[in-house]
């Protein structure tokens, strides 16, 4: 699980490290659970169609949910 709550910001280097993460637990066949993104975060994952690369959880319910699959 990626808890980036506390980010107000994300560069390109910062987007390749998320992605770097998710494909390390790929390969183990884990998933990658992205957690907390503010809305304009939210806004730039989906712009970049990140959003359909990582299971998305905006509240802890839905990130509850998200680790107990």
């Amino acid at each position: 699980m990626l808890d980036l709550s506390r980010l107000t910001f994300i560069s390109s280097l910062g987007l390749s490290m998320c992605i770097n993460a998710r494909n390390r637990a790929k390969a183990i066949k884990a998933k990658t659970i992205v957690f907390g993104l503010n809305a304009e975060l939210m806004s730039l994952f989906k712009m970049v169609k990140l959003d359909r690369v990582f299971h998305m959880a905006t509240t802890p319910a839905e990130l509850e949910k998200a680790l107990a699959r």
